[in-house]
């Protein structure tokens, strides 16, 4: 059965865990993401419960017990364009994981999501740290009801739960999330964004999927055709043009069908 946190005893100091990272697991804490702010490469903090999570653009992410909250350092070369699509390539490697576990109906949504059919079961946020790292945010419900305190995410918010019996354990997960994070920095860093491609548009599910694009000032409508060789957005208009839109310029995704 799955166990609501890490194996006791709890300790702040950072623990070896998978190859190469040292893990500090918490309880509830108010930000894995500002914890790991002053951290050096290849060291993780997860806690059980964020009081103070957030996600794109700085909205507020539900991060109640029950769930999972990681945020990973990894090294940065202060090249940004070398690392264009590094969210992107996360999302690959983490629902190419989580389908070996027997999720095989997790798919991803541009720009950050984790989706399992209509319901978001988790998000990724990456953040630079200092000039020579990113943090790699990760927050996946495992068996927690996020819409218990924000009702407006009944029917929107999903958990792993929910469509497996036998959630993988706490510290199994962390060590499948902290595994997908080094494959998805060891891809960027060798063959770039661009040979990615392929493999992360087979990723969003159906084709042919109508959205709705929030923006500054109004919106545009048209068909998900996935992600171009620098990540942004392919949308296909009813009359046939193709517009590519920047992850910054657009505040929201939604699906209409």
């Amino acid at each position: 059965m799955f166990h609501p946190g890490p194996p006791t005893p709890r300790s702040c100091a950072p623990q070896p865990s998978v190859a190469g990272w040292l893990v500090e697991s918490r309880d509830a804490v108010d930000s894995t993401q500002d914890l790991a702010r002053s951290k050096d490469p290849w060291y993780a903090i997860t806690a059980t419960q964020q009081k103070k999570g957030r996600g794109q653009a700085q909205r507020a992410f539900v991060s109640d017990q029950g769930g999972l909250y990681l945020s990973a350092v990894i090294p940065f070369d202060g090249v940004a364009s070398r690392w264009k699509g590094l969210a992107l390539a996360v999302g690959w490697a983490l629902r190419e994981t989580l389908r070996r576990a027997g999720y095989q109906r997790i798919r991803l949504r541009w720009p950050n999501d984790l989706m399992i059919d209509s319901l978001k079961v988790g998000g990724i946020l990456l953040e630079q740290g200092s000039p020579t790292t990113m943090i790699v945010g990760i927050g996946i419900n495992l068996t927690n009801r996020p819409w218990l305190e924000a009702p407006e995410l009944k029917g929107i918010a999903g958990r792993l739960a929910d469509f497996q019996s036998e959630v993988p354990h706490y510290g199994r997960m962390v060590e499948l999330i902290l595994r997908a994070i080094r494959t998805a920095h060891v891809l960027i860093r060798r063959q770039g964004f661009a040979r990615l491609v392929p493999a992360i548009n087979r990723s969003w599910g159906r084709t042919g999927r109508l959205i709705c694009l929030d923006l500054e000032g109004g919106s545009e409508k048209g068909t998900f055709s996935g992600v171009d060789p620098e990540g942004n957005l392919r949308l296909t208009r009813i009359d046939g043009t193709v517009s590519r839109w920047s992850h910054v310029r657009v505040n929201r995704l939604r699906e209409l069908e």
